[in-house]
């Protein structure tokens, strides 16, 4: 497997949200766990994944996800998760 960067990603709202490596890998094997019963993880895996293997700056990559994603991670983040203002 090759080394994975964070990501970066902006959620409808406009909110962004920032992850490590570590963090990333998890948010993504989540999205996969709830592939099935959740609108939009799936396509939200999908992005963090590329955000992570972007050769672009890490300025420059902040994947925008719709509402469908926006919703399917939160929900893989869970109901205790505050995003960041």
């Amino acid at each position: 497997m090759p080394d994975r960067q964070g990501a970066r990603l902006r959620l409808e709202d406009g909110k962004l949200l920032q992850l490590d490596a570590g963090q990333a890998q998890t948010l993504y094997d989540e999205l996969w766990r709830r592939a099935v019963a959740v609108r939009g993880a799936i396509s939200a895996a999908a992005k963090i994944r590329h955000a992570q293997d972007s050769k672009a700056p890490a300025e420059a990559r902040v994947e925008a996800l719709n509402a469908e994603e926006s919703r399917a991670i939160r929900a893989a983040l869970g109901h205790d998760y505050r995003l960041p203002p």
